[in-house]
């Protein structure tokens, strides 16, 4: 109930966005022109793991023969900004990056962004969203001029229901989902297979690099939240483990938030294999890193995703938020991953159903319960198959 409470309930969220629906009415939209400029939005707010999920299929709408000649503008957060230039700018033509913290609180940042984002008109704007967010997504497609505004129906998992419902009608086409479908990535697979009127053939996240494969493993001891870390003792034992077993280099990687954390990694005894790369690289680098490592050690993260869509082995350790929605991968035979969740919640709720229902506003269960032994038998699996 706590979970529940603080995420539909908490006045500060009620307080922001009454202040915008009012504060956003002041600032000035662009005027329909005739101009023979098609122009395309596409909204996709997220963290760095809903980007993986979704940037293959801005290829898509690029090449497609319904918007291959339009201007084509993608409002996304600055965490992945650098990424999505290195790896997808020929896919649009400008894109508008948002602090999200900020566009949520800062009255003078959002009325700026807004602005900018509604100073030309559009014919398509497109929220790319699933659990939408009205300070957000909603919002943004509110305050635009365009013809056709196009969203998920979605559901209410990160907003509070009420406004969430009040949003529908922000939007003249809401796209239903599919029943049965809970993965991520096939909702937004289905999402743009309904805007293009197409089949597409692609069945996850990809990204096209030619793998390098080095003795190299990477650990990534960070997450958003305290809550989906493995305690860093556990990662430090892994290191040790994955050196002695395998004779591999260890990389610690991750933000400058996680070097700190990383440096309790390290000591006098294993500093010879051993780099702490947190904050040093780029996130914009670490594909290219990745596509050389022999195994990636990670909590529930954006990483996973960066992780599978390049193939590399990894075993991804988490304490069962959101299950169903994001991890586990389904079996395709295709990636070398494992998933390790807690013993009790996976004992609690025996089937797949359960545990997508009971996980899918946030998980309290302790990740602390995974040990260090089942994740050294994953990194076996992975690595011997």
């Amino acid at each position: 109930m706590g979970i529940k409470w603080k995420r539909y309930f908490r006045l500060k969220r009620w307080v922001n966005c009454l202040r915008f629906a009012v504060l956003d009415t002041l600032v000035k939209s662009a005027k329909p022109k005739s101009d023979e400029t098609k122009r395309l939005l596409i909204i996709k707010t997220e963290a760095i793991g809903d980007y993986i999920l979704f940037r293959n299929f801005l290829q898509y709408i690029r090449n497609s023969d319904s918007y291959k000649h339009y201007q084509i503008t993608l409002v996304g957060n600055e965490i992945w900004q650098t990424l999505s230039q290195k790896l997808d700018a020929s896919f649009y033509n400008e894109g508008i990056f948002l602090n999200r913290k900020k566009f949520q609180d800062d009255a003078t940042y959002r009325a700026h962004k807004l602005k900018e984002i509604s100073s030309k008109t559009y014919d398509v704007a497109i929220n790319a969203t699933f659990s939408r967010e009205f300070l957000l997504g909603d919002s943004i497609i509110k305050k635009v001029t365009a013809k056709e505004k196009i969203g998920m129906e979605g559901d209410s998992a990160s907003e509070i229901p009420t406004i969430y419902f009040f949003t529908h009608g922000i939007y003249t086409n809401l796209i239903q989902n599919a029943p049965n479908e809970h993965l991520e990535f096939n909702r937004n697979k289905l999402f743009f297979e309904n805007i293009l009127k197409r089949r597409l053939l692609l069945i996850s996240p990809l990204i096209e690099i030619v793998p390098n494969r080095k003795p190299i493993a990477y650990l990534f001891p960070g997450a958003q939240d305290a809550s989906r870390k493995w305690p860093i003792e556990n990662y430090k034992e892994i290191a040790k483990y994955l050196n002695e077993q395998f004779k591999f280099e260890i990389v610690v990687s991750g933000s400058q938030d996680d070097y700190v954390d990383a440096e309790k990694i390290l000591d006098h005894t294993n500093s010879a294999y051993i780099t702490n790369n947190c904050g040093k690289n780029g996130l914009e680098d670490l594909p290219q890193l990745l596509s050389e490592a022999s195994i990636a050690i990670c909590n529930d993260s954006g990483t996973l995703h960066l992780a599978a869509a390049l193939n590399t082995p990894s075993v991804c350790i988490s304490n069962g938020n959101h299950y169903g929605r994001f991890t586990p991968y389904p079996n395709l035979g295709l990636r070398p991953l494992v998933f390790l969740y807690p013993p009790s919640f996976l004992n609690q709720y025996q089937s797949e159903a359960s545990r997508r229902m009971a996980m899918a506003f946030g998980s309290n269960y302790n990740i602390n319960e995974i040990t260090v032994s089942e994740v050294e038998q994953s990194i076996e699996r992975v690595l011997y198959g």
